[in-house]
């Protein structure tokens, strides 16, 4: 483990900013992502190796989303906190192979993590090319990288339809690359390790019915039932990866490792594990999908109508007299509305739904009948109202 505990040392500066290796040096450092097949950790997994080399030749804006733009997710802060140093070296290792002409950390407006790296350049910012904070506002959709490519470039922070990459000159003609804080940490733990393969962890953030709440560094071999609290009975299920991420009933995932989740399909995305105990588990989703539809950037059908739609007819759901006509809508508007929208913001909330509708079936079987006497709506809301506002 590297990112929170055992760091490596850091980076030699004088060697990083040679010029005659620079070239040689960039190549290196691609092999070496490759190798350790480093994928972003902001939630799209994209190869990052992959990434960086779309960025060649075009002197970027180098963005680091340092938002923790899901509810309930605080990784990017607790690495700000505990690893600064490891942020501020594989930003400067993926400058200096791409030149870029800036950096700019984007964060949540007026939070303690806003302060940290206004700090933390006021330290350490001369190691890096032209460097800047960039505040946005605390809104799911602001953190989303195209989102934050248009507000470095003074428009909003709303995400946009785009069929052109942003390493490409998607935003104005200028090329921008967008980097989660975690990533560039790990390509420092990567740089640092050498070859031949480093052993990546990742960072996660536990939540709910867990045995310990908050930040947890993990390898491929971790288990998702280390996570459950004895003595409180058997979870009902895990959502994965955030609020656009995939429900697994907890019979399922208590098996998985993290490597053999991502086998089977099922991305940890931002990296939220959140375990549901003896919530109302359609009264939890239906706050979640309340949420996305206020927070959604309203600039496309799908997020102006389908997901206000989407959120009003789960909430039916424990209303028996209207339960059977709203999961008969449920599930002819979800696949309409996935792939649709401008952004992919509507697609999460459909995958949100749609895994929830069958996970949780049975307990909506148990809505129709008047029978569930799980804790009300106000008590199963109470974690997410918490860490969404």
């Amino acid at each position: 483990m590297a990112l929170l505990t055992n760091q490596p040392a850091r980076l030699n500066w004088s060697d990083l900013h040679q010029q005659p290796d620079r070239d040689h040096r960039g190549a290196r450092l691609l092999q070496a992502l490759e190798n350790a097949d480093l994928r972003g950790r902001g939630g799209a997994g994209f190869p990052t190796a992959t990434k960086i080399r779309s960025s060649l030749g075009s002197r970027p804006m180098l963005i680091v989303n340092v938002c923790d733009g899901e509810p309930l997710v605080s990784k990017d802060a607790v690495l700000v906190s505990r690893s600064p140093g490891l942020l501020i070296d594989g930003v400067a290792l993926v400058a200096a192979a791409t030149q870029a002409r800036e950096v700019v950390f984007a964060v949540h407006a007026d939070t303690p993590t806003e302060a940290a790296l206004r700090a933390l350049l006021g330290r350490e910012g001369q190691l890096l090319p032209p460097s800047r904070v960039m505040a946005v506002p605390a809104r799911y959709v602001s953190s989303e990288e195209s989102s934050l490519a248009s507000r470095a470039m003074d428009g909003e922070a709303r995400p946009r339809f785009r069929s052109v990459p942003l390493t490409h000159g998607g935003v104005g003609g200028s090329p921008v690359l967008v980097l989660n804080a975690e990533t560039c940490a790990q390509v420092a733990v990567i740089w640092s390790a050498g070859p031949p393969r480093a052993q990546l962890t990742r960072l996660i953030t536990a939540s709910g019915a867990v045995r310990r709440p908050g930040v947890l560094e993990v390898d491929d071999r971790f288990q998702l039932a280390e996570l459950a609290r004895p003595g409180f009975g058997e979870p009902q299920a895990v959502l994965l990866g955030g609020y656009g991420g995939t429900w697994l009933p907890w019979s399922t995932a208590r098996q998985h490792t993290i490597a053999s989740l991502a086998q089977s399909g099922v991305p940890l995305g931002a990296g939220l594990v959140y375990l549901i105990a003896d919530e109302c588990p359609v009264a939890v989703v239906g706050v979640i999908l309340r949420y996305l539809a206020a927070e959604s950037a309203g600039q496309c059908g799908p997020c102006m109508f389908g997901l206000p739609a989407v959120a009003t007819d789960w909430v039916q759901l424990l209303d028996p007299a209207k339960a059977a006509a709203a999961r008969q809508r449920l599930a002819r508007r979800l696949p309409v509305i996935s792939g649709r929208g401008a952004c992919r913001h509507p697609d999460g909330a459909v995958r949100q739904a749609a895994s929830a509708l069958s996970v949780f079936a049975r307990h909506i079987d148990f809505h129709l009948s008047g029978q569930c006497v799980r804790p009300s709506v106000a008590a199963a809301a109470a974690p997410f109202l918490a860490g969404a506002w």
